[in-house]
């Protein structure tokens, strides 16, 4: 960590290890003046705690993987996709929540470039999550639902049906779900106090430099609750996450919060990597394809990782791994937009490192 702190120049750099719940490591390298109390960041992985709400509710028998979309948000009805003929293929009652937990229901990211969206923006600074959905739901698709895999906005549509089965605002089924069970305290999707954010910066140029603290995937509403960008929380408390994840669905504190057949069915692989049709950096290479909502590792490492592994990555650099053969999790806190210029490859080089220590 010192060593790729000083090559890279890196403002912040914080990792966490557990088996099982048991700590093997926490070490933090950040300038002085931000070690009295744990800093906030975003771009927080936020998509594998959605995965978990969604799953939750498959397993408490409140909806199905193969449940329409439409059976929950009727505005999807007269989605559509322009075929290689020019010709509008009405599709939207095809799109069911296995393809929204897949990534492969035809949706993108280009979020602020969706007209209906910007102009919902524009009038409407308090814009809601289901007004947004509403929005979103207005472009036209990029594929056939099922077709194949493509980064998106599918798990924000998902964290919509949650509130629509639930009765409740997202963010307040994950505090009830997630974050309070966990004693997450820190984690949620509003930023109470701006001085504990830490500070942003950029390698998007092949060096560091400062950047506003803004997050270009989340939507500048007040209301919107993201569930695909919008979780905001320290290094800490996510790693209470990814413990439940490798210990079979329950925390340390010994709270269940998913079943461990449930944790099963998300990294079972969905979407094989051949298919995967992109260079999307989550993947984390040749030796992942996708489940439910996570990477899914598709063949073992010389140096012990298993198949199975899964986790995700955050915009900014934040890295979550869970094995739940070794029932290893694995956190890793950075604030580095464009982290992909830079940090390629050196989240599982740390994971590496871990592994060589436990199992050589």
């Amino acid at each position: 960590m010192q060593g790729l702190v000083r090559q890279l120049e890196l403002p912040y750099l914080e990792v966490l290890a557990f088996q099982g719940t048991k700590k093997l490591l926490h070490k933090t390298i950040k300038p002085a003046d931000q070690m009295d109390r744990d800093k906030l960041l975003m771009f927080s992985c936020t998509k594998p705690v959605t995965a978990v709400c969604a799953m939750q509710l498959v397993e408490r028998g409140i909806i199905s993987l193969e449940d329409k979309l439409v059976d929950y948000l009727p505005v999807f009805a007269e989605s559509y996709f322009v075929d290689k003929n020019g010709e509008k293929q009405v599709v939207g009652g095809d799109i069911t929540l296995r393809h929204l937990l897949t990534m492969s229901a035809g949706l993108d990211y280009s979020l602020m470039r969706k007209p209906a969206v910007v102009e919902l923006v524009k009038n409407c600074p308090d814009a809601t999550t289901e007004q947004m959905i509403d929005a979103i739901a207005k472009s036209p698709l990029n594929f056939r639902p099922g077709e194949r895999f493509l980064y998106s906005l599918c798990l924000d549509v998902l964290a919509r049906v949650i509130e629509v089965v639930t009765g409740k605002r997202f963010s307040e089924y994950v505090r009830e779900n997630i974050f309070e069970p966990l004693d997450m305290h820190d984690c949620g999707f509003k930023i109470d106090d701006p001085e504990r954010m830490l500070p942003l910066f950029t390698g998007e140029k092949g060096f560091v430099e400062p950047k506003p603290c803004s997050n270009a995937n989340l939507v500048p509403t007040t209301e919107y609750d993201s569930g695909g960008a919008g979780m905001v929380g320290t290094a800490v408390d996510y790693a209470k996450f990814a413990v439940a994840l490798a210990n079979g669905g329950v925390g340390a504190n010994g709270k269940r919060i998913i079943s461990e057949e449930s944790i099963k069915r998300m990294y079972q692989e969905e979407i094989r990597v051949d298919d995967l049709k992109c260079e999307f950096t989550c993947v984390q290479g040749a030796d992942y394809s996708y489940g439910l909502g996570v990477r899914t590792r598709i063949r073992p490492t010389e140096w012990g990782l298993s198949v199975g592994e899964f986790g995700w990555d955050g915009a900014a650099g934040t890295y979550l791994m869970v094995d739940p053969v070794k029932n290893i999790s694995v956190v890793i806190g950075m604030h580095l937009a464009g982290w992909t210029a830079m940090f390629m490859e050196k989240h599982l080089q740390i994971v590496e490192h871990i592994y060589r220590e436990l199992f050589s």
